[in-house]
């Protein structure tokens, strides 16, 4: 009897191992395939993984999600993978069915997570490092693909609604159904609404999908998903730790009020010709949109374009070829009007500036993939794309400052920018992969990968003679990695290291409220680190656990001209380490408890100011009756107090603290 018992809980294990390796894929190739037969380490979250744990947004689910560090800005959310620090907006591609959210205008920094309803989620594909020959530029920290269910069902149909402390509430309605037996239509909404921590904050927002996937023949399929959010976001502004030891949810009475809008359309259609040609495009429209409240100032973002592959598979191996055209057209509208305090005896001082721009550009990209299988357990994976990129820049500032109440009416200074540019870059990439087992697979990976700059950074500033050209050139970098994956004591696990040596790095010297400006190319920057990931089901599949550890180490080896990088010093705002200690429960066939732990090591800011080390837990239960549901949780367990970000030195130190403790609830009823 024991040894049925040991027996089948093997087997149970073998099976909950097996089925993660049968996970689809799409994010490595363009094309669907199992994780199984993919040779790099990429981490898969779910549909069933977002539900378990009943995540509110991508926020929530980012925070515990291995290899991920993520930072608020004012306009919404900064992910980093493998050090990146203030250039992850740039330097990681956050990509919706293929389409990249990053847009050519950086210098806002963040993404709006907001705008997608992790409901209408299939599965997020993450690539830490890489992905420049599929993706082109801005991949050194790697690739993040949401992508949109899709899964043909008879019907579903469920709603819900969230209630968390503080007085934020969300509603919730998903349908989907076959309207034909080759037709099948989705459809979804959210409403929320959030009342922050911090006194103030607060956000509001609305969000619609609709999709449709058409069987058109035996062996092609199209499919078309549109989305829109419409929104707006209140963040306070940060204060000092003398202020936060009185109260953390003081703010210093300034806040940046936001409407966000993004709206995404993509038609995907893939035909098989035969066992050894596919061919699959997907045309898109993406639309995002920042505007302060009350103010003419704002950023637009405008994409259009299209990806093509054609996949061509032969005795031992498949090649992947195809060509991308992309084009990005940004806006951004600034206006400042403020006082500058006088010295005594002397009145403050008004400053007013309007800037108008506009960035135009357009990206023609070729690539080819060869996977070369030599033997049974030896292939080789190569790869190489080309990318040109044209820019045209225009830009028009009018200052006016004096002192009050004098005000003239005509601009002390206008300055303009009208600039063409075109950048060719390349990026390849060579991995060998050796399969020693029937589950076990190593690699080894050399990629060399590119980031063209982004619009903002063509461009200085000067007092005397107004804009001109900064003759920056792309960012490059070279990855070394290894890595294996295998089913140790029948448990999934899988671990990577890696190098990455970068040159050319784009940074920024600012003087002033934006008067002066100036871009640099610095150097070289290095990084390395090791990423754990391992997963076991335990008492008879009763009890899985998931744990990852993920340790980044990076340092400046030359600041070029730049005047505020220490060589020698480690890459602002990036934690030295990620654990992530996750646990989900059977109680019984209706009861399931989960929890997640995070720890995140310490770091320095942009002062080069220690952040000291924190960890989050998170706890919660979830109970089911035939089609109803029940989740509750408290995030933030034990109250912990950590920052989103910590700005300035010394006794000047200025700090955004992130959420306290909190409760929620969920009812969910599926139909």
């Amino acid at each position: 009897m024991r040894k049925v018992l040991v027996y089948g809980i093997v087997l149970q294990s073998l099976l909950f191992a097996n089925t993660r390796l049968e996970t689809s894929i799409i994010s490595t190739t363009g094309f669907e395939d199992t994780l199984a037969n993919e040779v790099r380490n990429v981490n898969v979250i779910t549909k069933d993984d977002i539900q378990k744990r009943g995540y509110k947004s991508l926020r929530d689910l980012f925070k515990n999600t291995p290899s991920i560090y993520m930072s608020k800005k004012a306009f919404g959310d900064v992910i980093d993978m493998r050090g990146q620090g203030e250039k992850a907006n740039t330097n990681v591609q956050i990509m919706i069915n293929g389409v990249a959210m990053n847009m050519t205008d950086s210098s806002h920094t963040s993404m709006p997570f907001d705008a997608i309803n992790v409901d209408d989620i299939e599965r997020i594909e993450i690539l830490p490092g890489g992905g420049s020959v599929l993706y082109g530029s801005g991949t050194q920290g790697g690739v993040i693909n949401i992508i949109t269910k899709k899964t043909r069902q008879d019907f579903y149909a469920n709603i819900a609604s969230r209630y968390q402390s503080g007085g934020s509430i969300n509603a919730r309605f998903n349908i989907g159904a076959m309207a034909t037996d080759r037709l099948f239509l989705r459809a979804s909404v959210l409403k929320d609404k959030s009342n922050g921590y911090r006194y103030g904050e607060k956000s509001n927002g609305a969000y619609g999908s609709f999709g449709l996937d058409y069987q058109l023949g035996d062996n092609q399929n199209l499919s078309l998903d549109f989305s829109h959010y419409s929104g707006d976001q209140t963040v306070a502004g940060g204060v000092s730790k003398k202020e936060l030891d009185k109260n953390r949810r003081a703010t210093d009475g300034s806040y940046s009020m936001t409407d966000i809008k993004m709206t995404n359309l993509n038609l995907d259609y893939g035909i098989k010709f035969n066992d050894s040609w596919q061919f699959n495009t997907t045309p898109f429209y993406q639309k995002t949109k920042f505007q302060p409240k009350g103010s003419i100032s704002g950023f637009e973002d405008k994409k259009i374009g299209a990806r093509n592959k054609v996949k061509y598979n032969y005795e031992s191996g498949n090649l992947i070829f195809g060509y991308d055209f992309i084009y990005n057209k940004g806006i951004n509208d600034g206006h400042f009007d403020y006082m500058i305090p006088g010295r005594p005896g002397t009145p403050p001082m008004r400053y007013v500036s309007t800037s108008k721009g506009s960035t135009k550009k357009i990206t023609n990209s070729f690539f080819i993939q060869n996977l070369f299988e030599m033997t049974d357990n030896f292939s080789l994976t190569t790869g190489y794309r080309f990318d040109h990129a044209s820019y045209k820049i225009t830009k028009y500032t009018s200052t006016k400052k004096a002192l009050l109440p004098a005000f003239p009416t005509t601009p002390f200074k206008v300055a303009t920018l009208d600039l063409k540019k075109s950048e060719n870059n390349h990026a390849f990439e060579i991995t060998p992969s050796f399969a020693y087992s029937d589950t076990g697979n190593l690699y080894f990976k050399f990629e060399r990968g590119f980031t063209s700059p982004s619009a903002n950074k063509m461009q200085n500033k000067d007092r005397v003679k107004g804009y001109y050209p900064s003759n920056i050139k792309s960012e490059k970098f070279l990855t070394y990695e290894v890595g294996m994956r295998d089913l140790v004591l029948e448990q999934f696990f899988q671990a990577t290291a890696f190098y990455t040596k970068s040159k050319d790095e784009i940074t920024t010297d600012m003087v002033g409220m934006g008067e002066q400006w100036k871009q640099y190319n610095i150097g070289k920057t290095e990084k390395w680190g090791l990423e754990i990931g391992l997963e076991q089901s335990l008492i008879a599949d009763k009890l899985k656990l998931q744990e990852s550890f993920a340790y980044t180490n990076t340092e400046v080896k030359d600041a070029g001209k730049n005047r505020w990088i220490k060589v020698g010093e480690v890459v602002p705002n990036v934690p030295k380490y990620k654990f992530t200690l996750g646990a989900d429960f059977e109680l019984t066939n209706n009861v399931n408890i989960f929890s997640d732990t995070t720890f995140y090591g310490s770091q320095k800011n942009s002062s080069y100011e220690k952040i000291s080390s924190y960890s989050l837990t998170d706890i919660g239960v979830r109970f089911k009756y035939k089609g109803f549901s029940l989740t509750a949780g408290i995030n933030n367990l034990f109250d912990k107090e950590f920052y989103n970000s910590v700005s300035g030195k010394g006794d000047d130190k200025i700090y955004s603290v992130g959420d306290g403790r909190t409760y929620y609830t969920e009812f969910k009823y599926d139909f």
